[in-house]
């Protein structure tokens, strides 16, 4: 795994699963790109999440005395790519993972049932969709994939599998 690619909306519920992708990106040496897609009227505030320095010192694996060349040896690169649109937000996002071309795309997502999700459909869903590559979906309530300390907290994987589709 070379890209990840994490879309958010910048809201503070969409910290964890940051927090998972950047430790996806750390574990395996990856390209970090965080996408944000915003209609043009909404102020944007990168500060909705955590910092990476503070992530990866509540991990202890970046000292809090660390320099810049201290981090730089990780290996880790983050690049934040924000772009604003008067049209379909989902679609925007679509073309902007295209154009990452990431080997995993995570997404946060509500879960939203029955009436919720008429009122407020899905984002997550068609963004999968639209793009077809490997996508993990992180739901906002239950038990988080990254703990506190960032350890990893997966016991199971379950991949569904057809007769047409290859391994």
């Amino acid at each position: 795994m070379q890209r990840i690619a994490i879309a958010t909306d910048l809201e503070p519920h969409d910290a964890q699963a940051f927090a998972t992708a950047l430790r996806f990106a750390q574990t395996t040496s990856s390209k970090l790109q965080v996408l944000h897609v915003h209609g043009e009227d909404k102020p944007v505030d990168w500060r909705q999440l955590p910092t990476v320095r503070d992530l990866l010192e509540r991990w202890e694996i970046l000292a809090k005395d660390a320099t810049v060349e201290d981090f730089q040896r990780l290996g880790i690169s983050v690049q934040p790519v924000e772009h604003s649109t008067e049209g379909d937000r989902v679609q925007e996002l679509v073309v902007r993972v295209e154009e990452a071309q990431p080997d995993l795309l995570i997404l946060g997502t509500e879960g939203r049932l029955g009436l919720q999700r008429l009122v407020r459909p899905s984002v997550a869903e068609p963004v999968a969709r639209g793009w077809g590559g490997p996508t993990l979906m992180l739901p906002r309530k239950g038990r988080n994939l990254v703990r506190d300390d960032g350890t990893i907290n997966l016991r199971r994987v379950l991949i569904p599998m057809d007769l047409q589709t290859k391994p």
